[in-house]
């Protein structure tokens, strides 16, 4: 049987018969233009759904990856659904190591994407304010979103400093924990040099291929033992080299995994909680693993040990170093020179609530830090707008520059060193304090955002109402 005229292989009726579909001359009927103008905007819909997806996929990874806190990853993406779509039933779902969108239409397929994301101790302070800024313009709904899309693949390259200013703004940290646990000159000096040989340790490492268990398994080694060839060499007295070593062994705690643990608790998302406790766990298991093989050779430090004693500072020091550890954990978190005076108010802050709680009252470590934590951060909620910064940012240049535990850390190390008791009290002290930050963190930005949230539905009252003379 023939297959008849190339006109009916593409769809054209045979002449002498009844077109289905087509009015005079084969024009299409006006049932069958509105199906396929139908079928053309349905297309175009899903298209825009699927793009702002994706844009919202990778918007949510570089944010994590910045360092941005769980509950702020999903409100920007609400955010642009909210601006660009889908904007019939998105679901969200954040787990562990991955953002999922899933997206059904009253009509058309289902849109499901996935995107495998990393939460772990590495920050970008300057790349997480411009990504806040980012999704502010995004929630104003007057930014279109190819610009959104442009503005988001040039942040990464903007928000780059040269590794020298995040290595010597560590050191600079260092060094600011290392005074604040009653070290002298001698041991500020040896924490800044060995923060920065343990930086490039950590760095050469990871190039090769090491785990973060293993990571911070040499990294704390090889601190101990640097501080134990100085004190046989008789270039550190033993004061000096349990000061420096407990500075740079603070920095290698998980503290922002920790304080972010608590966040995710308090904020409900416990699978990514469940997930930040494994991360925890491992790099302090590492890290007690490796100054524990390093200990081998503490024993050196046993007769100087016994004469080592916590010295509290006066209180301007304490607020120099509170300070100055700020300003120097903007740098290396990322953060560039716009970010330091903000950094430095944050220490000050801090350092001041933490001094008057902990040292005139007292009150035990514990509380203490949950308390400066939470002021500071309703401080910083309530700055954040003015200044165009996030408050993330202020919170962690604060809390890092001034509330570490790094005294706990000292006595502990005094303690290991002189083979007294106490040591394991120590740093469990130290990660009680360490969660107590998260927990103050979560409190006080929580209780900003709502002064915030009250202020603006009183405003448009306010300017409704007549004046009064």
């Amino acid at each position: 049987m023939s297959d008849g005229p190339a006109e009916q292989r593409t769809g054209t009726a045979p002449t002498g018969t009844a077109p289905t579909g087509t009015g005079e001359a084969g024009a299409p009927t006006e049932p069958e233009e509105a199906r396929t103008e139908e079928a053309r905007t349905d297309q175009a819909r899903t298209d825009q759904a699927e793009r702002a997806m994706g844009f919202a996929l990778a918007l949510g990874q570089r944010l994590f990856e910045a360092g941005a806190e769980t509950s702020a990853v999903d409100a920007a993406l609400a955010s642009v659904a909210a601006a660009y779509g889908p904007h019939d039933d998105l679901q969200v779902d954040i787990t562990a190591r991955t953002i999922t969108l899933y997206h059904r239409p009253a009509e058309g397929r289902p849109t499901s994407m996935t995107r495998v994301t990393r939460t772990d101790e590495s920050r970008s302070l300057d790349g997480l304010n411009r990504l806040y800024r980012l999704v502010l313009r995004i929630r104003s709904g007057r930014l279109p979103l190819a610009r959104a899309e442009r503005l988001l693949a040039d942040s990464d390259r903007l928000s780059r400093r040269p590794w020298i200013a995040g290595a010597l703004g560590g050191a600079t940290l260092a060094a600011s924990i290392s005074l604040q646990a009653g070290g002298t000159a001698g041991a500020v000096v040896t924490a800044f040099v060995l923060q920065l040989l343990s930086g490039r340790l950590g760095w050469l490492l990871g190039r090769a291929g090491l785990q973060p268990f293993y990571l911070s398994a040499a990294q704390g080694a090889a601190t101990v033992g640097a501080c134990t060839l100085l004190l046989q060499l008789d270039v550190l007295t033993g004061r000096e080299a349990v000061a420096a070593a407990a500075a740079v062994l603070v920095l290698l705690l998980p503290i922002l995994s920790v304080v972010s643990l608590a966040e995710d608790a308090v904020n409900g998302y416990a699978l990514m909680a469940a997930s930040r406790l494994i991360t925890v766990a491992t790099l302090f298991a590492g890290l007690l693993g490796g100054t524990a093989l390093a200990g081998l050779a503490v024993r050196d430090w046993a007769d100087s040990a016994h004469y080592v004693h916590f010295v509290a500072l006066t209180p301007p020091v304490v607020l120099l170093a509170s300070a100055v550890g700020a300003a120097g954990n903007a740098a290396f978190n990322g953060g560039g020179p716009r970010l330091l005076l903000p950094a430095t108010a944050a220490g000050l802050v801090a350092g001041a609530a933490n001094l008057v709680l902990h040292t005139a009252l007292p009150v035990p470590a514990a509380p203490a830090a949950f308390c400066s934590a939470a002021l500071l951060a309703l401080l910083a909620a309530l700055a954040a707008p003015r200044l165009h910064l996030t408050p993330t940012v202020m919170i962690l240049c604060g809390i890092t520059g001034a509330l570490l535990p790094g005294p706990a850390v000292f006595q502990s190390l005094a303690a290991v060193a002189a083979r007294t008791g106490g040591a394991g009290a120590g740093f469990a002290s130290a990660l009680l304090t360490t969660a107590s930050l998260g927990f103050g963190a979560v409190l006080g930005t929580t209780l900003g955002l709502r002064l915030l949230a009250a202020r603006s539905r009183t405003r448009p009252a306010a300017a409704a109402a007549p004046s009064v003379p």
